[in-house]
C-alpha cells in the first residue's frame, strides 16, 4: 500500500480555520513552515491577530500537493477538561488502536465514554501513534497552547509529548505566549525553528495585495503596522489607525484608569497584574481589552500596539507621567528587565534611577553592554553625568571597549574612589570588579593589587557579590601566571558559574587540554547562555578539540557584530584562524586593528598573521616574519606558550625554538595528538615516499591545519603510495571545494619533486570549476555557456548524448551507447561513446587542465551522470523544479506565484526542445511528458490570468502555447476569450475560425467549452462563426 495514500492524508482539518474570501497567501511563511520537517520542535508565536493559525493551515494544504510526511492538526479549547481531548484527537487521525491497552482510542471506560488519561499515559499514546507511522514522519500541530495552563495535565502534556517523540515525530506549538518546554538545548542543537511577531506581520507585499484586492491605497494599511488583524480592519471605509484617531475617538473617552493602564502598557511593553498593582492602577483588564482597539492580552498581561505610542503624552499628565515611570523602573528593575528600566527613566527624566539601574546592568557582566549603548547612555546623560563618580566609570568601561585599557584602568580607580565616598558598596564592587578585568587584561601587577585590596576591604564591609568574585579574581592571578592545573582544579570545584567564569573555564580547558570538560562547559554554556559570542566560542572549541563542524563555518561568510572590542578581537582571531584551514585569507587589518600589547593579544595576532603569509606568501617569507614576532614576545613568556599549545602545529613546524621546547614538554593527550601530527608531516616532508604513521580524523586535520598543510599532508600520503592521500584529499575536496584544488596545483609550484603525487590525486578527485556552466537543451539550439559567454554545441552526437545525460540522472555505458548507436554492436558503440565523451568534457569544462577529473561529468559504479552542483545550471532541472513549484504554489492558493513559476517554465520551452533524441526509445517518453506537463501548466497559467483580468498576459501566454503546439485546444480557448474580454470582436473571429481549423485538422468536434465561447462570440458579434463540417451549434 502507498504510504502517501490515505496513509498520508492530512487531518484535524474540521479544527483548520476556513480560507478567508480575501485570504492572501502567506508563501514566504509557508517555505519556512516546511522546515519543520527538518527539527524536532517548531514554535509560532505571537499576539492575538498575528495569523499563527492562518500561517500554519495554508502550510498544512500546502504539504498536500507533495506530502513530506503526515500533518495533524490539533487545538486546545477552554472547554477541554483534560489532556486527553487531545491526545485521543491526535491517535483518531493516525487510526493508531494499540497503544496504552485499555486507553486505546477505540476503547471506553465501560460508561460509554473514553478513559481520562493522565499526561504519560496521554503523551505516551501520541508517541506511540506517531511511531507506528514510521518510516513516514509525523508533524502534531498544537494550536492555542496558551490556554494549556487552564486544563487539567496539558502542560505536562506537551512537554512528555516533546520529550517522548520518536524520531520520526514532529511537533508544532501555536501560541499567544509558548512558555510550556524549555528551548535552549533544542536551539543548541539547531532542533528548533522559531516563528515570532516579526515573520507573521504583513511585509509590503502583502499589504499591498490586500490593498489590491479592497481597491484601497496600500498607505493607508501600512499605517496598521504590519498587524494582520489591524490591517484587515483598516479596509473597512471610515476606519482609521492613525494618531488623530486614537486621540479624538478613543483617549477622550477614556476613564482615568483605562488611560493609566494603557500608559503603563506603552511604557513598559506589557503590564502585568503586579506591575498595574505596584502603580495602583485597578482595572478589570478583560474589559478593556474589550472596550479599547490594539490591547493584547499577553498570557495576562496587558500589552498595547505600538500606535498608542504616539498618544502616551495625552494619557495621563505631567506630574502622573513620572510617577507611574518611576514605579515602571523600580519594578522592571526587580524583574531583572534593566535596560528597558534603563529606557524609561530616560525619557521620563528619572536621572538617579538611570544610573543605578546603568551600574546594575553591569553587575551581570559586560557581555550584556555594548559600546553602542553606553554611548547611548552618556549621550543622553550629557551634562547630568557632571561630577558623578559614574561619568568616570562609563568613561572607563568605553576606553576599554576601544582598546586602551590603561587609561580606561585610570577612570575606573577615580570611579571607586569616588563610590567609596558615597558609601554605594554596590556600585564600588561592580567598578572593582571592573578594575580587576582592566588588570587581567594589562597584566599589570599594581592594577591589580589595588583591585586587590578594594576587594578585599568590599568582602569586610559585606559585599556578598565581591565575596563571589574573588574566585574570579583567583582565577585571573592563575592564568596571569599560566598555571593551567591549578586553574583547572580551581574550576572544577565551582558549581555555579556565571557567564563569564564559564567561558573562562571552558577557555582554560582547551589550554590544559582537557577536551571532555572542554566540551561539557561548551555544551553548558550554549545551555545557559545562549546568545552569538557563546555560539561561536562553542565552534571555536569543537574546532581546537578536532571536531569541527566544517559545513557550517564553509556557509559562514562573515562574523558578528558583539559591540565588543575584546570580544571582537578574539572573534577575528578564531575565525581567521579557523578559515585558514578552509583556505579562507584572514583579514589582519581587522586583527591589528583591535589588537594591544599584551603578550596573549600579540601572540594572536603573530598567529593570524601566519594563517595569512601561509596562503598568500612563501612559506619562507611567513616563517621568517612568525619567528621575528615571538622573538619581540619572547619564547619564554607563559602566555605566549599557552597560546601555542592552541595552535600547536604552527609553532612546531615554523618556529624551531618553539620545536624545542614543544619536543621537551610533558603536554595533554590533545596537544599529545596535535605534536604527534605536527611531528608526523615534518618527518614526511623529511623522507617523501616513506612510510607515513598514525594519523587523526580528517575532521582533525582540518582543524588543526591551515589547507595548504593539509593538501600537503595528503598528496605527502599518495608519494608514499598510501590510500589515505586521496582518501584526505577527497573529503577536503567535498568540504572545501575549489580552494582545495587551488591548493593541489600549488603544491606542484611549491614542491617540485610532488607533481606527480599532486597529478594523481588531481586525475581522480574531481574539482569544482571556476565558474557557472548553462546547459540550454530546452530551446531550438542546445547551447553551452561559460561565464556568460554562450555558444552552440556543434556536434550532433555530443549534443543528443548530453540532453540524454540531462534527462535521465544515470546511465551505463552499455545503455548510452546504444540509445546513441542503436544499430552498432556493443564494441564499436563502446568506442564512439568513448570519442564522444571526451568532446563532451571538453564542452562541459574547456579551462579544466588535461589530466584532470571531470567535475560535471561524473563516472561512478558503472553509471555515467551529469553531476548536479551550484556549478551546474540545466535548463530541464530548472524548468521541473518550475513545474513542482507551480504546483505547490497552486495548491497553496499562491495563485499568483503559480502563474509566474508556470509561465517561466512555458518560456523556457521551445517546440524543438530536446529535438535530437525524441526519437530515441529510451527517453521518447520522457520528452513527450514532459511537453505535455509544460503546455498542461501553460494552459493553467493563461486560464488564470484571463480569470483575473489580464488579457494582455493571458494572450501572451496562449500565442506562446502555440508556438509549441499550434492545435492545442485550450490555448485556441484562451486567445478566443482574452480578445472577447477585451472586446476585439474582429480578432475574436480570427480566432474562432483559428480555433474551428484546429479541430477540422485533428478530426473532430470542438469541445463543450470551445462551443460555449463560440456562442458567446456569435451571439455579442451577430455573426455566425465558421464551424467545421461535423459541429453543431447546440
Amino acid at each position: 500500500m502507498d504510504a502517501t495514500g490515505s496513509g498520508a492524508r492530512n487531518d484535524g482539518r474540521s479544527e483548520l480555520p476556513r480560507p478567508l474570501f480575501d485570504e492572501i497567501g502567506r508563501g514566504r511563511l509557508v517555505e519556512r513552515l516546511a522546515q519543520r520537517w527538518d527539527v524536532r520542535l517548531t514554535i509560532v508565536e505571537a499576539a492575538g491577530g498575528f495569523g499563527k493559525s492562518v500561517a500554519i493551515a495554508q502550510a498544512i494544504r500546502d504539504n498536500d500537493d507533495d506530502p513530506s510526511g503526515i500533518d495533524v492538526y490539533a487545538r486546545f479549547r477552554s472547554s477541554h477538561d483534560s489532556s486527553s481531548v487531545v491526545a485521543f484527537a491526535i491517535a483518531d487521525h493516525l487510526a493508531s488502536r494499540a497503544a496504552l491497552g485499555d486507553a486505546s482510542p477505540s476503547s471506553d471506560d465501560g460508561s460509554g465514554q473514553r478513559a481520562r488519561l493522565s499526561p504519560t499515559e496521554a503523551a505516551t499514546l501520541v508517541a506511540t501513534s506517531i511511531a507506528e507511522q514510521s518510516p513516514v514522519d509525523v508533524c502534531v500541530c498544537l494550536d492555542d497552547v496558551h490556554l494549556a495552563g487552564s486544563i487539567d495535565g496539558a502542560v505536562d502534556f506537551v512537554t512528555v509529548l516533546l520529550d517522548a517523540l520518536p524520531s520520526n515525530g514532529h511537533l508544532v506549538l501555536s501560541g499567544r505566549a509558548v512558555d510550556l518546554v524549555k528551548r535552549a538545548r533544542l536551539r543548541a542543537a539547531d532542533d528548533l525553528l522559531e516563528i515570532g511577531e516579526d515573520h507573521l506581520a504583513f511585509d509590503d507585499a502583502e499589504v499591498t495585495a490586500l490593498a489590491d484586492r479592497h481597491d484601497v491605497p496600500a498607505d493607508d494599511l501600512a499605517r496598521a503596522g504590519g498587524w494582520p488583524a489591524v490591517t484587515r480592519l483598516a479596509v473597512n471605509p471610515g476606519f482609521d489607525a492613525s494618531r488623530e484617531f486614537l486621540l479624538e475617538e478613543l483617549v477622550d473617552g477614556l476613564s482615568v484608569e483605562y488611560r493609566r493602564a494603557i500608559f503603563v502598557a506603552v511604557e513598559s511593553g506589557l503590564a502585568t497584574p503586579d506591575l498595574l498593582a505596584a502603580c495602583d492602577i485597578d482595572v478589570d483588564m478583560s474589559a478593556l481589552i474589550r472596550a479599547v482597539p490594539l490591547l493584547v492580552d499577553y498570557d495576562g498581561g496587558l500589552g498595547a500596539h505600538d500606535l498608542w505610542h504616539e498618544v502616551a503624552d495625552h494619557l495621563v499628565d505631567g506630574v502622573e507621567a513620572p510617577r507611574l515611570a518611576s514605579r515602571i523602573v523600580d519594578t522592571m528593575a526587580e524583574a531583572d528587565r534593566l535596560t528597558d528600566a534603563i529606557g524609561v527613566a530616560m525619557r521620563h527624566g528619572l536621572v538617579d534611577d538611570a544610573l543605578a539601574n546603568i551600574m546594575r546592568s553591569f553587575e551581570h557582566g559586560d557581555d550584556l553592554v555594548t559600546a553602542d549603548m553606553v554611548d547611548r547612555w552618556v549621550d543622553e546623560l550629557g551634562d547630568r553625568l557632571d561630577g558623578r563618580p559614574e561619568a568616570h566609570f562609563l568613561a572607563g568601561f568605553q576606553r576599554r571597549l576601544a582598546g586602551d585599557v590603561a587609561e580606561g584602568a585610570a577612570l575606573l580607580a577615580r570611579a571607586a574612589e569616588g563610590f567609596e565616598a558615597r558609601g554605594d558598596i554596590e556600585a564600588e564592587t561592580t567598578t572593582v570588579k571592573e578594575l580587576a578585568m582592566s588588570s587581567w587584561l594589562l597584566g599589570d601587577s599594581s592594577v591589580w593589587r589595588e583591585a586587590s585590596e578594594r576587594s578585599q576591604r568590599l568582602v569586610d564591609a559585606g559585599s556578598e557579590r565581591m565575596r563571589r568574585s574573588v574566585l574570579g579574581g583567583r582565577a585571573a592571578a592563575l592564568d596571569l601566571r599560566g598555571d593551567l592545573d591549578a586553574l583547572m582544579e580551581l574550576y572544577r570545584g565551582v558549581d555555579e558559574f556565571n557567564e563569564l567564569g564559564l567561558r573562562h573555564a571552558a577557555t582554560i580547558a582547551v589550554l590544559a587540554g582537557d577536551v571532555p570538560q572542554a566540551i561539557e562547559w561548551a555544551d553548558r554554556l550554549v545551555a545557559e547562555f545562549p546568545k552569538p559570542l557563546v555560539f561561536g566560542q562553542r565552534d571555536a572549541t569543537m574546532w581546537q578539540v578536532g571536531r569541527p563542524d566544517i559545513e557550517r563555518l564553509v556557509r559562514q561568510r562573515r562574523g558578528v557584530e558583539l559591540g565588543n572590542a575584546r570580544n571582537q578581537f578574539l572573534s577575528h582571531v578564531f575565525t581567521s584562524m579557523m578559515g585558514a584551514c578552509i583556505g579562507r585569507v584572514p583579514d589582519v587589518g581587522a586583527v591589528d586593528a583591535l589588537a594591544w600589547s599584551r603578550s596573549r593579544e600579540r601572540t594572536f595576532v603573530a598567529l593570524v598573521h601566519a594563517a595569512h603569509d601561509l596562503l598568500t606568501r612563501t612559506e619562507a617569507e611567513a616563517r621568517a616574519a612568525f619567528v621575528e614576532r615571538l622573538d619581540e614576545i619572547g619564547h619564554d613568556d607563559p602566555l605566549l606558550r599557552g597560546e601555542l599549545r592552541r595552535f600547536l602545529p604552527y609553532a612546531y613546524i615554523l618556529s624551531a625554538p618553539d620545536r624545542d621546547w614543544l619536543d621537551e614538554s610533558e603536554l595533554s593527550p590533545l596537544h599529545r595528538d596535535l605534536r604527534d601530527l605536527a611531528q608526523t608531516f615534518v618527518a614526511a616532508r623529511a623522507d617523501p615516499g616513506a612510510p607515513i604513521g598514525r594519523l587523526p580524523s580528517h575532521q582533525a586535520i582540518v582543524a588543526w591545519l591551515p589547507l595548504p598543510w593539509s593538501i600537503e599532508l595528503a598528496v605527502l600520503l599518495a608519494e608514499s603510495g598510501d590510500e589515505r592521500g586521496l582518501e584526505l584529499a577527497a573529503a577536503l575536496s567535498g568540504w572545501i571545494g575549489a580552494a582545495a584544488h587551488r591548493e593541489l596545483r600549488r603544491v606542484r609550484e611549491r614542491v617540485p619533486e610532488l607533481t606527480r603525487a599532486a597529478d594523481s590525486i588531481l586525475s581522480v578527485v574531481p574539482g569544482p570549476p571556476v565558474e557557472v556552466t548553462e546547459v540550454r537543451v530546452c530551446g531550438p539550439e542546445t547551447m553551452l555557456s561559460h561565464g556568460g559567454v554562450s555558444h552552440a554545441v556543434s556536434r550532433r552526437r555530443v549534443r543528443q548524448a548530453l540532453q540524454l545525460l540531462a534527462l535521465r540522472p544515470a546511465w551505463s555505458r552499455a545503455a548510452i551507447g546504444h540509445a546513441l548507436w542503436p544499430d552498432l554492436d556493443e564494441a564499436k558503440a563502446a568506442a564512439n561513446l568513448r570519442s564522444t565523451l571526451r568532446h563532451l568534457r571538453l564542452a562541459l569544462e574547456p579551462s579544466r587542465e588535461p589530466g584532470e577529473a571531470d567535475f560535471h561529468l561524473r563516472h561512478r559504479h558503472g553509471r555515467l551522470t551529469l553531476h548536479r552542483s551550484d556549478w551546474l545550471d540545466v535548463d530541464v532541472w530548472q524548468l521541473d523544479d518550475l513545474l513542482a513549484d507551480g504546483k505547490r504554489a497552486e495548491s497553496a492558493g499562491r495563485v499568483a506565484a503559480a502563474i509566474e513559476c508556470r509561465t517561466d517554465a512555458l518560456a523556457m520551452w521551445s517546440r524543438d526542445a530536446l529535438s535530437e533524441v525524441r526519437e530515441i526509445p529510451e527517453v521518447d517518453g520522457v520528452v513527450a511528458d514532459l511537453e505535455h506537463r509544460v503546455l498542461a501548466a501553460g494552459s493553467w497559467a493563461g486560464e488564470r490570468q484571463l480569470s483575473l483580468g489580464d488579457h494582455a498576459a493571458a494572450l501572451a501566454t496562449a500565442d506562446r502555447l502555440l508556438e509549441i503546439d499550434s492545435l492545442s485546444e485550450r490555448a485556441h480557448d484562451i486567445r478566443v476569450g482574452a480578445h472577447l474580454a477585451a472586446g476585439d470582436l474582429d480578432a475574436a473571429a480570427s480566432s474562432v475560425h483559428e480555433l474551428v481549423e484546429a479541430a477540422e485538422t485533428l478530426g473532430v468536434a470542438p469541445s463543450s467549452g470551445s462551443e460555449m465561447l463560440i456562442r458567446r462570440y456569435e451571439r455579442r458579434s451577430g455573426r455566425p462563426a465558421h464551424r467545421s463540417r461535423g459541429s453543431t451549434a447546440g
